[in-house]
């Protein structure tokens, strides 16, 4: 029995552990994954994961995931594959009648991914000199309120239920890349609607001088 897992009863955890098996349920639309050396840690958003309280570490864990969720587990499905989940302490009763402790995955959250991808397309975007207008596009239409949409998600996180992975990055972390990302966004807009506006540019004739950090510091 999962004695340890008790005193954490409907808390949201962090685990990591290693692909040993899995089986689709077809009629469930679900796939069962044991996962073998299963970590489980106390959820912290302000510490990364391997900073994190370690709660137990068990044999293995049976994890049930919905075919419409596995995109959202950023691993691949392979023998002795590691994989991070998120999931609640729950109590649950055997086929024998027996009482145990332990995990259900819940909906992982894709927060994480969306703002690595968002930073990334930002940065892409901004440092590419070969159609400025489809990069105005991305960081006006795109960029811009995804910033928004994601600090706002961001901000309305519940602290005292810490429920967001943290494997790679924590909160503040992922706020500051945000908020750098946001903060940047009204001056390269202007820079390229600057560009995409003048007549040089329209004309096929432009060059453009960057600054030390690649950045667009003036256009002739």
């Amino acid at each position: 029995m999962r004695t340890s897992l008790a005193p954490y009863l409907n808390e949201f955890v962090l685990c990591r552990g290693w692909i040993s098996f899995w089986e689709e349920l077809t009629e469930q639309s679900t796939r069962r994954v044991v996962v073998s050396q299963t970590t489980i840690k106390k959820a912290d958003i302000h510490r990364l994961y391997k900073d994190q309280e370690v709660i137990s570490t068990e044999h293995h864990l049976n994890l049930f995931i919905k075919h419409d969720d596995l995109l959202n587990y950023e691993t691949l499905f392979q023998l002795n594959e590691t994989i991070n989940f998120t999931g609640v302490i729950e109590k649950y009763t055997r086929g024998d009648g027996t009482q145990d402790y332990g995990v259900y995955a819940n909906q992982q959250s894709t927060l994480p991914y969306e703002i690595e991808k968002l930073v990334k397309g930002f940065d892409d975007a901004i440092k590419s000199f070969d159609d400025f207008e489809k990069s105005l596009d991305y960081i006006e239409n795109h960029a811009y309120p995804k910033s928004i949409e994601l600090l706002t998600r961001m901000r309305d996180i519940d602290e005292s239920k810490n429920m967001l992975p943290t494997f790679h990055k924590t909160f503040t972390q992922y706020v500051k890349e945000l908020a750098e990302v946001f903060q940047s966004i009204p001056e390269n807009i202007n820079d390229y609607r600057n560009i995409v506006n003048s007549r040089d540019y329209r004309r096929g004739k432009y060059k453009v001088k960057k600054n030390t950090k690649g950045k667009i510091k003036t256009y002739q």
